[in-house]
C-alpha cells in the first residue's frame, strides 16, 4: 500500500471494504475508486482520529460526524456502505446518489471520488489509481490479496483418511479450511473458491415471483457479508438453478448476488426442492501443519466462564453443519445434540444451556437474545452479541463462538480465534 508492504490491518480493511462493495453491486471502476479513496484518506486503516481540518473525522474514509454514528464510520463494512449509499442531503451523499448508480464511474476517477469526499485536494487520489487497479484485479480474480505483504514461511501440510473417514470427507475438510467449495455434478468433480464463482455472470436473475418459486426467500443475513445465508423453495425439475452458479436477486431484503450452495430433494424426493444460497466467502490461507489446533479450555477464566468455553468447544468439536432453522421447530433444548445441524441461535441456545445460562424450554431466535436473554451490556468473561438476524458469543481471552466463518474456519457452529466487528449488535451477559 502506497508502494510499501501492507500490514495485516490494511489487508483486512481493504478486503472487507471490497467484499462489501462487491455485494452492493459495484463495478470494477467503482471498486478501484474505493481503494484509491481509502489509500489516500487513511492508508487503508480504520483510523480513530482526524486532522486539524476535520478533527471529528475517523475510519477508512475519514468520514465526519454528519455521515453517521462513529462506530459505523470506524467499521470497514459500515463506512463502505456510507461511502457508497448514504443520502443525508447536500455534502453528505454517497456514490450512488452523486453519480446515479454503483456501476457508473466518471472520468477522472479522482474527481469522481472528490464529489463524494469534498477534499481540499481533489487530485491527491489520482496517484493511487494504478496501484488500486492492481489490488482490485487481484481481488476479483481470486488471487491472494497480499499488496506486497511478506508471505509466511513454507510449512508442510498433510492430511490422511482412514477409519470412518473417506476421500470425499477429507476433501470436504480441506475445502472448509480454505473457504472453498466442493461438489460433484454430471460425473465432474468441482473444487473451487467463491472468488472464482463470484466472477461468473449470474445464471439466473429473479424477482421472487417466478412461477417455479413456491415460497418467498427466507434469509438470515448477518452484518458481515460472508455470513449471509438464504433458502429458496422451488418446483422440482422445473427450475433453472444449479449448484455452484450465481443467482442475482433484484427485489426484497435478499437483493444482491448469491451462490447456490446446495439443492436437496430435487427431482426425486417430491414436488419441491430446497435451495440453499450463500453469500460469497473470502478465500482463506492454507493452515500450516505446525499451527496449534483447538482452544485451551483449561485456561483460567473469571466467574465460571470456563464452563461456557467448554460448552462451546463441546459443540465445535462435533463439527456439525449450519442449517437455517436447525435445532428449532419446538424440539426441547435438552434433546439437541452438538453434531446435529444448527443455526446461529439454536447453537447459542445449546451452548448457554450446557453452561447453565439458559432456562427456556426450546431454542430461541436471534432477536430474543438481543432483547430478553440475561442482562444488558458486556460481561467480564462472556458477551452474547445479537440483533434480529444473527447472534454469537464473545469469549475474552479465547475468541468467539459463531456460525459465521468471518475468515476463520468453515461454516457451522465453531470456536474461532479471529475477532469480528460488533457494530449493529446488542451486547448481553448472564450475570
Amino acid at each position: 500500500m502506497k508502494g510499501a508492504r501492507a500490514t495485516s490491518t490494511q489487508l483486512q480493511t481493504i478486503t472487507v471494504c471490497l467484499q462489501t462493495a462487491t455485494e452492493l453491486g459495484c463495478s470494477r471502476r467503482v471498486l478501484q475508486a474505493l481503494v484509491m479513496c481509502i489509500t489516500q484518506e487513511s492508508s487503508g486503516t480504520p483510523l480513530d482520529h482526524g486532522d486539524t481540518a476535520g478533527p471529528d473525522s475517523c475510519g477508512p474514509f475519514q468520514q465526519r460526524d454528519p455521515w453517521g454514528p462513529r462506530a459505523t464510520r470506524l467499521d470497514p463494512a459500515g463506512s463502505t456502505r456510507l461511502f457508497l449509499t448514504v443520502n443525508r442531503g447536500p455534502g453528505v451523499q454517497g456514490w450512488r446518489v452523486v453519480h446515479g448508480s454503483l456501476q457508473n464511474a466518471p472520468t477522472p476517477l479522482s474527481h469522481a471520488i472528490n464529489k463524494v469526499q469534498h477534499s481540499q485536494y481533489p487530485d491527491a487520489y489520482a496517484q493511487w489509481e494504478a496501484e488500486a487497479g492492481r489490488t482490485v484485479d487481484a481481488f476479483l480474480q481470486g488471487s491472494d490479496l497480499t499488496l506486497g505483504a511478506a508471505a509466511g514461511a513454507p510449512a508442510r501440510y498433510e492430511f490422511q483418511v482412514g477409519g470412518d473417514s473417506s476421500w470425499w470427507d477429507g476433501m470436504g475438510s480441506l475445502a472448509e479450511e480454505v473457504g472453498w467449495r466442493r461438489w460433484a455434478s454430471g460425473n465432474t468433480l468441482y473444487f473451487v473458491s467463491d472468488d472464482e464463482l463470484r466472477n461468473q455472470a449470474p445464471r439466473v436473475v429473479i424477482d421472487g415471483d417466478e412461477p417455479w418459486i413456491t415460497s418467498p426467500i427466507a434469509t438470515e443475513i448477518e452484518p458481515r457479508l460472508e455470513a449471509g445465508q438464504a433458502t429458496l423453495s422451488v418446483v422440482s425439475g422445473e427450475h433453472p438453478v444449479e449448484v455452484g452458479t450465481v443467482i442475482q436477486v433484484r427485489k426484497g431484503p435478499a437483493v444482491g448476488r448469491w451462490l447456490v450452495a446446495s439443492i436437496s430433494g430435487d427431482r426425486w424426493d417430491g414436488p419441491e426442492a430446497a435451495v440453499t444460497l450463500t453469500r460469497p466467502q473470502p478465500r482463506l490461507p492454507e493452515p500450516a501443519a505446525e499451527r496449534a489446533g483447538g482452544v485451551d479450555v483449561s485456561k483460567p477464566l473469571p466467574d465460571g466462564g470456563r464452563d461456557l468455553v467448554a460448552a462451546c468447544r463441546w459443540i465445535s468439536d462435533a463439527g456439525g453443519i449450519y442449517e437455517l432453522g436447525g435445532g428449532h421447530r419446538g424440539a426441547p433444548i435438552g434433546s439437541l445434540t452438538p453434531g446435529q445441524p444448527l443455526d446461529c441461535s439454536s447453537s447459542t441456545s445449546l451452548a448457554l444451556w450446557k453452561a447453565g445460562m439458559f432456562t427456556e424450554a426450546t431454542a430461541q431466535v436471534s432477536g430474543w437474545f438481543a432483547s430478553s436473554w440475561g442482562k444488558p451490556g458486556r460481561g467480564k468473561d462472556h458477551t452474547v452479541w445479537a440483533n434480529g438476524e444473527h447472534v454469537w458469543i464473545e469469549l475474552p481471552g479465547v475468541g468467539r463462538f459463531d456460525t459465521s466463518p468471518y475468515g476463520d474456519g468453515g461454516r457451522g457452529p465453531r470456536v474461532r480465534t479471529k475477532p469480528r466487528s460488533t457494530s449493529g449488535f446488542t451486547p448481553r451477559h448472564w450475570t
